[in-house]
């Protein structure tokens, strides 16, 4: 089989391997959530936590799947939430966590 000569080898398309995935593109652009949408989910989630007193972990997760949140998504709001000091972590009974809103603590 004969050999290419350079010429022709650097003749081919510079596409890369996944090209044709995403058009023209060579990677999918992600958005980021802005800050107005952020701050919705937070005033969601925190209305919902004060609405029924104490939601478990899992209820929580729940909850974020429903409205289409990763986890990923979810809980760097959950902790911007308890750095504010709006909600707080505790263990119930059975050692399950629990997020409280610290409006009803007191």
């Amino acid at each position: 089989m004969p050999k290419r000569s350079k010429k022709e080898a650097s003749s081919g398309s510079n596409a890369s391997i996944t090209s044709f995935l995403f058009g023209d593109d060579a990677a999918p652009k992600h958005e980021e959530p802005s800050e107005n949408k952020m701050d919705s989910i937070a005033s969601d989630l925190l209305s919902f936590i004060a609405g029924r007193g104490g939601v478990g972990k899992d209820e929580l997760m729940r909850w974020g799947k429903e409205r289409g949140l990763t986890p990923a998504r979810l809980l760097p709001i959950i902790e911007e939430l308890t750095e504010k000091r709006l909600i707080i972590k505790k263990l119930d009974e059975n050692g399950k966590l629990i997020y409280r809103s610290a409006k009803q603590l007191y």
